[in-house]
């Protein structure tokens, strides 16, 4: 048991080691600047107009580090706060304003590589649940090795924040049907919610 929990520490350390360097090498894709406006937004002023079709948890966690930057520009005095157009202000804030853009990225990153961590531990406790421990431990190698969970762990996007919630509420439900104990039915309820809090498409 002492082996099994030291390698899973080491697999999800790993997995943060790896994300955490990827985050801080890797420049702006083409779709994150849209996503961290509407955590700018979101974090400084609670209005839901550049959300378009997005549920808001996502980007209530992309926004959620931004305070501790030091002279962040206040969104609501930009000449184009008004105009609707998120990419163009998105473009100003992170280019015009004199912000610490690497920092910013990265601070707006953090919380995904997060939720990559709570999304890797809770593969590795299913397996674990299922098939025990040999299962756990392929599963989190696995885990810490894959490019692809990595790369979106590593990015201020949506995608990882709805992997990871749907992930809890799929887990929950299955440990409810293994014992009807009704944590675990409440526990899928409340990711399920959080699921359809982050993208719409999670329905």
């Amino acid at each position: 048991r002492l082996a099994a929990r030291l390698l899973a520490a080491f697999c999800l350390l790993l997995f943060f080691y790896l994300a955490l360097n990827t985050a801080l090498a890797k420049t702006l894709t083409a779709d994150e600047p849209a996503h961290l406006i509407r955590g700018f937004v979101l974090d400084q002023t609670g209005d839901l107009q550049f959300q378009l079709g997005h549920a808001p948890l996502s980007h209530r966690l992309i926004g959620s580090l931004l305070f501790s930057e030091v002279g962040l520009p206040e969104v609501r005095q930009r000449p184009l706060w008004g105009t609707n157009d998120r990419l163009e202000l998105a473009a100003q804030l992170l280019w015009d304003s004199g912000l610490d853009v690497e920092r910013t990225i990265f601070l707006s990153r953090l919380p995904i590589i997060w939720l990559g961590l709570l999304l890797g531990a809770l593969a590795g406790s299913f397996a674990l649940t299922w098939h025990g421990r040999l299962a756990m431990a392929v599963t989190l190698i696995f885990y810490a090795s894959s490019p692809n969970m990595i790369a979106h762990s590593a990015l201020a996007t949506t995608d990882l924040a709805t992997a990871a919630t749907y992930f809890a509420a799929v887990y929950a439900w299955w440990r409810y049907w293994q014992g009807r104990q009704f944590r675990w039915w409440l526990l899928a309820a409340l990711f399920l919610g959080l699921a359809l809090a982050t993208k719409l498409t999670a329905i």
